[in-house]
């Protein structure tokens, strides 16, 4: 890979990304070319579309104000109509693409300019995260309209549930919240792939990690019927199997660990913890509260992932440092769209879905969220639930 030397003065991120714009399209054309058959057939116009554009809008977070939703939203946009109208791609597809961007972007800048700042991997990822999110929204828009008679059916009954804006605002915020965290374990596993000639076993164990998490975008029909049940005040179904919860709660660690950095401390008991469960609906709630912990925690302290059990119960915690969350505010946090107005959220993305998630998720299972959130010591959120599944089975 031929990519511009790095001077004696570093550079700014924005700029090696500008100098290298072209490597990186090249590389990620060789990349998807080899790696997809709908992009076998195309030429590189075709190929590259839009995403030259978003290259430009990641440039400029990077060097003025930070991420710019509207316009990124715009390109990410665009970019999925075109792909819509090409034969032969599959929202797998599209969604590989993009994350094969993510990876090829990190791995050149990377190269030529050493580690990135925190500031701008989140600027990166939440760039590339966002035209993620938008072009598959998208996408499988069209799919339902066009091609697909079954899935059309569904969008037009929750078409009659929401009205106007927030059935896109449900639509976006359901994928925001179940793509974000499985894409990029996804991809971190990829780069660790690509990266090593041979295979050792432990390359193969990242490779089931990545196939899971993509195996996971295709529950995305099932997620948005899930909120549509929780805004109609339904309750979930759950498919409950007997499964070691501390297994499951030991591996997403391992997972976060790769999105987040090392960022968790955890107390997780290295017995078998057997419960019957609802596996997908405990992993998705625990993930949402350890992203919530991410997002609106001190970034500069840790984050407390715990799990401990009685003869009746299991409870996961999550505890993260930072301003607390005001005492007239913690009855509503699991309300959906509820936005908090004594936490900063200028700097971050979302509509307030995760932790409705939670609770509908534990009440579900015949449990509950407890709360605790003080000045000084921070905030906690603990999802109690019954061993034996005193939930729907």
């Amino acid at each position: 890979m031929q990519s511009a030397p790095l001077p004696a003065d570093k550079l700014s991120t924005a700029i090696l990304l500008k100098r290298n714009d072209k490597v990186i399209l090249k590389l990620w054309e060789e990349r998807v070319r080899n790696t997809l058959p709908a992009a076998q057939h195309q030429n590189s116009m075709a190929l590259a579309d839009a995403l030259p554009e978003l290259m430009v809008q990641i440039e400029n977070s990077l060097s003025v104000v930070g991420f710019q939703a509207d316009k990124t939203h715009a390109v990410a946009k665009e970019h999925a109509n075109q792909r819509a109208s090409l034969e032969g791609y599959t929202l797998k597809q599209v969604l590989t693409e993009m994350r094969m961007l993510r990876e090829v972007i990190f791995e050149v800048l990377e190269e030529v300019g050493g580690p990135l700042s925190q500031r701008d991997r989140d600027i990166i990822l939440h760039s590339i995260e966002t035209g993620l999110v938008t072009t598959g929204a998208e996408f499988m828009k069209f799919v339902m309209e066009e091609k697909n008679e079954e899935i059309d059916q569904s969008l037009s009954t929750i078409e009659k549930l929401k009205s106007e804006q927030k059935l896109r605002d449900l639509f976006v915020s359901t994928l925001t919240h179940d793509l974000k965290s499985p894409l990029t374990s996804a991809k971190l596993n990829l780069q660790l792939i690509q990266r090593k000639a041979d295979l050792p076993a432990d390359v193969i164990r990242q490779a089931e990690r990545t196939l899971k998490s993509l195996d996971r975008v295709d529950g995305m029909i099932n997620t948005l019927l899930d909120a549509n049940q929780m805004r109609a005040g339904k309750s979930l179904s759950f498919e409950m199997s007997n499964y070691d919860l501390a297994k499951q709660v030991s591996d997403l660690i391992v997972e976060m660990n790769q999105v987040h950095g090392k960022r968790f401390i955890t107390d997780i008991p290295h017995h078998e913890v057997m419960c019957k469960l609802a596996p997908e609906k405990i992993q998705r709630a625990t993930e949402n509260l350890i992203t919530n912990a991410i997002k609106y925690g001190d970034p500069d302290t840790p984050v407390a992932v715990s799990l401990t059990e009685s003869p009746t119960d299991v409870t996961i915690s999550v505890h993260n440092q930072g301003a607390p969350i005001a005492a007239e505010e913690q009855s509503d946090v699991f309300e959906p769209f509820f936005r908090s107005k004594s936490i900063n959220f200028n700097s971050q993305s979302g509509w307030g879905l995760g932790l409705t998630f939670v609770k509908a998720i534990a009440e579900g299972h015949g449990g509950k969220v407890i709360l605790v959130s003080k000045a000084g010591h921070g905030t906690t959120f603990s999802m109690v639930l019954p061993k034996k599944g005193a939930g729907k089975a």
